[in-house]
């Protein structure tokens, strides 16, 4: 049991002059400071650091032990490395030049080693660390400096201002301490500050802000060290007057070393009255910060208020869409997070929109507005088949930058990467009262990884159940009975997440029911078409169950061919014009025998065998007299150079020299375009057209 390793929920408080570290004592159910060993302020750890040369090389002693060494002459003393921290990165000390990051790195590692005597054996559970004023690249550096030195990785990491501290501390409190406003002076070096929290209850949960008031005209750093008691006292007590004027507050908290000793008198009765709550302490910001801490880590945020300080964002933003049938909000930000922890992110289908509308609403005025984005030069696609992946982060707590990206449509629609971007300021953007929104945002079902299904027949991957239905509704003439498989089931119950569809198309693949319901509840269950298309698609339906197997069988070869599956093709053609030949039962027209002999011609144009396409679509013409059969019949005798087969036909047809012109212009002017495996080159098309007009004016 003893070697048994514990968690630990941390609190450390960055301080200029001292620093302070805090663990959640879960069996006392609030935070216990870690206290210094022989130090006379327990648990202050002055921030300083001193370095010690040995025959290693050296070593840094951090705290009390590092103002020890340095009074001794051990070393020189190292301080306000995190003064001026953005605009002075470097730090001279002895003629030598150190980086803020490094000392600031080397003290956090060192202090911590101060919780060994708690838990010889300890593993950061979370740690949040507070400071007076958090920027973009201090909190950078923390991140990195807890990631490299300590292992302590992104997600178990917090860093936020003295004033998020004092909120999470005063919330964290029985309910009756903050029925009413809150208060805090805090009386330091640096003179007097108040901080007063706002509780809106209005909201639910309830919304604490606080506002900064700076007393230093009143009282300065320098009052409580010159001043007597008495002198001080009657200063506090009419600040006090001052303050809580026209104010219902129902706790006062007290921090900093001006209010050691014992000078207060009146002010401490003017504290006290109607009935306020007082606490003294020098730990509020650490322990606000632990209480944190175990917030972040059993991932339960206060049921009972937000906190918006400068570090949070006071907005929760949402997209508007639907999901399987349901009409939805997906919440990207949540109104109450820190601006520089998040990083949102979602993806949706545009759907009859080229839109992308943020709602914004405020947790504090409960108004919301809506932010549209617009996506110009979408790609050239059907409509529901873009795919947009949006990205976002924080610069501040009101400013965020939105980035959206075409993400393709799985494995039907390559993406194109094209991008948009804008930067935002959702507090300040003034909306338009008249705008509505249009069309719909489609959320796909989240699941853990993308597995593809694939059709086998189309060489085609879908990912999604949208591209699902989106795939069969484009190509209805290949759906049978047997694409509802065990595979397909198996997949949308278990890749898709969605056992209730699974479950439904099972069932009714069991009852024999036709092809069409099987295809309808699939599509209906998903939502990914609205009405009118499904309208259309059960049409299409309905003339498949009337087809003759002749037709069917028709339709299946030209799938084929549609798929490049062209020898697949040719033989599913020649069947075809078989069962043309004893049709038995089921008749069909002349001018479906002369379509299926034209496309039996296109199939064997793909594979280069042009002087069987061309007796392909002669018999096509005999039967369809389309002039279109005809034309590609004499063009496949050019690419075939059988000068005697294309004056033949000219001759069964008494076709002009005009017509015979005007065929093989087109095919110059056609042929570049095609995309029919190794056409002859430009200088033999040449010749071939150049012989044969003059041989045919001859």
């Amino acid at each position: 049991m003893e070697n048994k390793r514990r968690n630990l929920i941390i609190g450390y408080d960055l301080g200029t002059v001292y620093s302070q570290i805090c663990w959640f004592n879960e069996k006392k159910g609030e935070p216990e400071s870690v206290c210094v060993i022989g130090s006379k302020n327990v648990s202050r750890i002055p921030t300083v650091l001193c370095f010690i040369k040995n025959q290693d090389g050296g070593r840094w002693l951090y705290g009390e032990k590092a103002a020890d060494a340095a009074a001794k002459g051990q070393g020189t003393l190292v301080s306000g490395f995190l003064d001026n921290y953005d605009t002075a990165p470097e730090l001279t000390v002895d003629g030598k030049k150190y980086s803020k990051k490094m000392l600031t790195g080397i003290f956090i590692k060192e202090s911590m080693t101060l919780l060994e005597a708690y838990a010889p054996r300890y593993t950061i559970a979370y740690l949040t660390v507070t400071m007076s004023y958090v920027s973009r690249q201090m909190m950078a550096d923390i991140y990195d400096i807890c990631r490299q030195e300590m292992g302590v990785e992104d997600h178990i990491l917090r860093v936020q201002s003295h004033m998020a501290s004092y909120e999470y501390y005063a919330m964290s409190q029985k309910p009756e301490l903050w029925q009413h406003d809150v208060g805090l002076f805090e009386y330091t070096d640096q003179g007097l500050y108040y901080y007063h929290m706002s509780i809106n209850k209005n909201h639910r949960p309830a919304v604490a802000s606080t506002e900064v008031f700076p007393l230093t005209m009143y009282m300065s750093g320098k009052d409580f060290k010159q001043l007597s008691g008495p002198d001080l006292d009657r200063k506090f007590a009419d600040v006090i007057k001052e303050v809580f004027s026209r104010r219902i507050i129902s706790t006062v908290y007290l921090a900093g070393d001006g209010f050691k000793g014992d000078w207060m008198k009146l002010s401490l009765s003017r504290l006290g009255g109607s009935g306020r709550r007082i606490f003294m302490g020098d730990n509020l910001y650490c322990a606000g910060a632990c209480y944190s801490s175990h917030i972040d880590f059993y991932k339960e945020n206060l049921k009972n208020f937000i906190a918006a300080s400068d570090d949070i964002i006071a907005s929760s933003i949402y997209l508007r869409g639907t999901q399987m049938k349901e009409v939805t909000r997906k919440e990207i930000v949540q109104a109450g997070e820190c601006w520089y922890r998040i990083h949102p992110e979602a993806e949706f289908i545009l759907d009859g929109t080229d839109k992308v509308v943020l709602h914004v609403r405020d947790c504090i005025t409960n108004k919301e507005k809506l932010i549209p984005i617009v996506l110009d030069h979408l790609p050239e696609r059907k409509n529901k088949t873009v795919t947009v992946g949006l990205k976002m982060y924080f610069e501040n707590a009101s400013v965020c930058h939105v980035t959206l990206t075409d993400q393709g449509f799985g494995g039907l629609y390559p993406a194109s990467k094209k991008t948009w971007k804008q930067r935002l300021n959702i507090s300040e953007y003034e909306a338009d009262p008249k705008f509505r929104e249009e069309g719909r945002l489609i959320f796909q079902k989240e699941t853990e990884q993308r597995q593809p299904y694939y059709f086998n027949l189309s060489d085609t991957k879908v990912y999604s159940l949208e591209e699902l239905c989106y795939y069969m509704y484009e190509n209805i003439y290949t759906i049978t009975q047997e694409t509802f498989s065990d595979e397909l089931f198996y997949w949308i119950e278990k890749a898709m997440k969605s056992p209730e569809i699974a479950k439904s198309l099972e069932q009714m693949k069991k009852t024999d029911v036709p092809l069409k319901m099987l295809v309808m509840q699939l599509m209906t269950m998903v939502d990914y078409y609205n009405s009118e298309e499904l309208s259309r698609l059960a049409g299409m339906l309905d003339e498949i169950e009337h087809q003759n197997p002749i037709e069917a069988a028709k339709i299946q070869a030209d799938n084929l061919v549609g798929f490049c599956r062209y020898m697949e093709a040719i033989k599913g053609y020649m069947s075809v014009i078989g069962q043309m030949e004893n049709p038995g039962s089921y008749t069909v027209t002349e001018k479906f025998k002369g379509n299926t002999w034209h496309n039996l011609g296109c199939a064997y144009m793909r594979v280069m065998n042009f002087a069987s396409a061309a007796v392909s679509f002669k018999k096509a013409y005999d039967l369809n007299e389309d002039e279109r059969s005809l034309k590609c019949c004499l063009w496949a005798l050019v690419m075939a150079d059988d000068e005697t087969a294309f004056f033949d036909a000219a001759q069964q047809y008494k076709l002009s020299e005009k017509y015979i012109d005007d065929v093989l212009s087109d095919y110059e002017s056609e042929r570049a375009k095609m995309t029919i495996g190794q056409k002859p080159t430009d200088e033999e098309a040449r010749k071939v057209v150049k012989r044969l007009k003059t041989a045919y004016r001859g």
